[in-house]
């Protein structure tokens, strides 16, 4: 899969954050959660389309060595509002950071 998102963003870089732009506008929710986000041109066009986004981190210990593992790091970390270490939080703990988060945020 992540060979056939490769071969697509070399047709435009930014395919799959502007068709998430594109949805988001359409529907103008509250707020929305964009589920992932690895390369620091996603980060910069999010930051340019919506003044007020806050992006979270999911730091993986893993041995993966594709390109949008290696990027992600070339993103300051201040960029990120939170950072999750992910080595040793279950799902549910990690669901709950990020709903503490949400809500002391007031982000809705």
């Amino acid at each position: 899969m992540k060979r056939l998102f490769d071969i697509l963003r070399k047709v435009d870089q930014e395919l799959f954050t502007k068709a998430t732009i594109r949805k988001i506008k359409e529907e103008n929710p509250e707020f929305a959660i964009i589920g992932d986000g690895r390369f620091p041109h996603e980060y910069e066009l999010l930051s340019r389309e919506f003044e007020d986004c806050k992006f979270i981190r999911l730091v993986k210990q893993n041995d993966d060595d594709h390109n949008s593992e290696k990027d992600i790091q070339t993103i300051p970390k201040e960029a990120f509002s939170l950072t999750i270490e992910t080595a040793n939080v279950d799902i549910n703990s990690k669901n709950q950071l990020i709903e503490k988060f949400i809500n002391d945020n007031y982000i809705y």
